[in-house]
């Protein structure tokens, strides 16, 4: 089928264009997550400074053995205020998890420069996440599967009138009454002759290249007047002087002849594409329907080349749970046997959606079919729509004009090197060889990236909550702070920096499950406490048997915590420095969980960590 002129095509392009302004790029779960998690720790954080000021104002107040002012006379001094505004400001310090972000970008970005080396270009940072999730795959049949090459396997002169001679004057001139071209034409070219005129090649179609290398390109008739291709009416018109219009394009939209019908359903069977051409009786409009009276001129035969790699990668997604449906404009009985060649389940589910009328229940078609034939560029875009309302996260590929709106609508959009230049400006990734099996690489990357953040994150969480129960526990209990910042400065740098740095750039390529907030959230606050039960158990210790068995006050009880030195010498053991030693055997006990199952990588990792703790 003819592709568009200059003129018509940045017609169409502004028109996709105007159409995709209305639709709004997807969003990354991850970061919206991390912000959530980030958002509600403040929100706790910052009144409970405020409780944390008061409190340890009011204990230094009534136990102020050192005499401190409650003011500060000159800067850097010590007082009650200066103290107190200490402890609340750590705890604001401490309870806000600000290196999440940090963390997830430099993995993304990691996910990004390791997907280049793979000839993939990542044009949204948060594309290999999105990746990750998908679940639904739309693919487009040309390009995709195929390679995008064609070739004439026949032509079959219908009305013989005409004989090889004319068919080929006929051709070449309607070939050239347009300025761009397409696999179709250029496959015809390849079997009746040169191509001596150079011609633009915006790469919307494929079967124009096709037709276009059989036939020797060049001027013979002289045109009058043209109706370009349309995706939605999928056909070209040319009208020659003398000799009236002509049409060509997709049989079922030009003809009506059960005969020709017949053949075209059973060349596509066999997976071939047949492209018809007639003669018009009347006046072809651009808005409005074909004229009924037509003649058959000519049918060509045009196959499609698999490429090498799609079965292997079908079954890759096939055994990771990735529902495949194949949307495209082609036949569906083409379309099916290409599907069904390029190891596709379900390949006999197949829909008509030039058949589709408007009290058909087109979700329910949607979800039950995975083969989607005569489909038209806002119907491939309503397909995406509606996998995405049933709960599928859906990745589209396409190299045309008409995959605009599909890529808009998608979670993730994957473009090849050789489609438009306007769907790969769309397009979240770009595969630079045009390679589908580069697909699988990508899924890792964005596995590698959400799985691994997920961990660390639970580290950097699990360190606010702990912080937050440490917190919370002296002011139930009626007692000033006790465990010092020195303290989160080790969970800080050997249980939550350093090995989340490690552990978000580390391979992993287990599926991704469940909700991130959730997922992160629990872990964390689970292993908050467990980190903090030894303070809290020691704590219960001294003021059950001190202050009920013993009958000590509050005041007396507070040194007992307090580790005293004299001249450097230890001259009263505290008990604050046993609460420390115990969260640090707790958070590496924590992150011996965190590294299950082990890996080589895993094992140096968590071996070295005490020694240099040890060291320190």
């Amino acid at each position: 089928i003819i592709n568009l002129d200059l003129g018509a095509l940045e017609t169409l392009v502004l028109s996709i264009e105007n159409k995709t302004k209305v639709s709004k790029a997807p969003k990354s779960r991850l970061m919206i997550a991390i912000r959530k998690i980030i958002r509600n720790m403040s929100l706790i954080a910052i009144p409970l400074a405020i409780i944390v000021l008061a409190n340890e104002m009011i204990h230094t107040i009534n136990n102020n053995t050192d005499n401190l002012n409650l003011f500060p006379s000159y800067w850097g001094e010590d007082t009650i205020l200066s103290r107190a505004t200490f402890y609340s400001g750590v705890t604001i310090a401490y309870m806000i998890p600000c290196g999440m972000a940090l963390l997830a970008s430099v993995a993304m970005a990691t996910g990004v420069v390791r997907l280049a080396k793979e000839k993939t270009i990542v044009q949204d940072l948060y594309s290999v996440e999105s990746l990750s999730r998908v679940n639904t795959l739309c693919l487009d049949k040309t390009g995709t599967l195929t390679d995008g090459t064609m070739t004439l396997e026949k032509s079959i002169i219908l009305d013989k009138s005409y004989n090889d001679e004319e068919l080929e004057q006929l051709m070449s001139s309607y070939l050239s009454a347009f300025s761009s071209v397409n696999q179709t034409s250029t496959a015809l070219l390849n079997k009746y002759g040169k191509l001596v005129q150079k011609v633009e090649d915006y790469g919307e179609r494929s079967s124009s290249k096709a037709l276009m290398t059989a036939f020797n390109y060049k001027h013979q008739l002289n045109v009058v007047n043209r109706v370009n291709f349309s995706s939605v009416r999928k056909y070209s018109a040319v009208e020659f002087e003398k000799r009236g219009w002509f049409v060509m394009g997709a049989p079922e939209y030009i003809t009506n002849d059960e005969e020709i019908l017949n053949q075209v359903n059973e060349y596509a069977k066999s997976g071939l594409r047949v492209i018809l051409l007639a003669k018009v009786n009347g006046v072809v409009k651009d808005d409005a329907p074909l004229p009924t009276n037509k003649e058959n001129v000519a049918m060509f035969i045009i196959s499609d080349t698999i490429r090498p790699e799609v079965k292997n990668t079908m079954l890759w997604f096939r055994q990771n749970d990735v529902d495949i449906k194949v949307i495209s404009g082609d036949n569906i009985g083409t379309v099916s046997y290409i599907a069904k060649q390029s190891g596709i389940a379900n390949y006999d589910k197949v829909v008509d959606m030039s058949k589709i009328n408007p009290e058909d229940d087109l979700n329910e078609i949607v979800m039950n079919n995975t083969i989607f034939g005569r489909v038209s560029p806002d119907q491939k875009a309503e397909i995406i729509a509606i996998l995405k309302l049933n709960g599928r996260v859906v990745g589209v590929t396409g190299d045309g004009l008409n995959d605009l709106l599909a890529f808009k609508q998608a979670d993730c959009s994957i473009a090849l090197a050789n489609g438009a230049a306007a769907t790969k400006n769309v397009a979240n990734m770009v595969l630079l060889d045009s390679n589908f099996s580069n697909m699988k690489e990508a899924v890792f990357q964005g596995r590698r990236v959400v799985n691994n953040i997920q961990r660390s994150s639970s580290l950097f969480v699990m360190k606010d909550y702990l912080w937050l129960f440490i917190t919370i526990m002296p002011i139930l209990l009626g007692l000033p702070h006790m465990i010092q910042p020195t303290v989160m400065s080790v969970v800080n740098i050997f249980i939550t920096g350093i090995a989340s740095l490690f552990v978000a750039l580390e391979p992993d390529k287990t599926r991704v499950t469940g909700n991130f907030y959730k997922n992160v959230t629990k872990k964390a606050i689970v292993a908050g406490f467990y980190m903090f039960l030894p303070v809290l158990l020691i704590t219960l210790y001294l003021v059950i048997s001190r202050q009920f068995v013993k009958g000590m006050t509050l005041t007396e009880l507070e040194p007992m915590f307090k580790t005293t030195f004299t001249d450097g010498d230890i001259t009263e053991f505290g008990w604050i420095p046993v609460m420390a030693l115990c969260v640090s055997i707790s958070g590496f006990i924590i992150f011996f969980r965190n590294c299950r199952p082990f890996t080589k990588f895993r094992k140096i990792l968590y071996i070295q960590k005490p020694s240099i703790f040890s060291s320190e």
